[in-house]
């Protein structure tokens, strides 16, 4: 939790901006932080934010994913990268090579039974 403070605070994210660079990232973190149990009172604190917006930024943020919008995806590489979800944008051919063993491609074929990957 305190490394996600950290990163709001050095990436000025709680700032008050209508720009896509500031506010995709700003909705990632906010699904990131109630994936991890946080009330929408505590983030919408983090961010000096309404609990509306942080639920609106997570409807948003699953809207995004669901569509595997580009440009969310492309604006948010950072904070997946950083937190763990880079999975969410790699296309299947280069998952694929660079698969090693049988439990990797065992987890590509889960993955793409659950559509996680943008097919060429």
């Amino acid at each position: 939790m305190e490394e996600i403070i950290k990163y709001i605070e050095d990436n000025n994210l709680a700032k008050v901006s209508r720009k896509r660079e500031v506010i995709y990232p700003r909705y990632y973190i906010f699904n990131k932080l109630r994936d991890q149990g946080y009330t929408l009172e505590y983030i919408a604190n983090i961010f000096n934010k309404d609990h509306c917006t942080i639920l609106h930024g997570i409807k948003i943020h699953r809207m995004y994913t669901k569509q595997k919008d580009k440009i969310y995806f492309q604006l948010t590489e950072k904070e997946r990268d950083l937190f763990g979800d880079k999975h969410l944008i790699r296309p299947l051919h280069i998952e694929v090579l660079d698969c090693e063993d049988l439990k990797a491609l065992k987890l590509i074929k889960k993955r793409i039974k659950l559509n996680l990957y943008e097919y060429l």
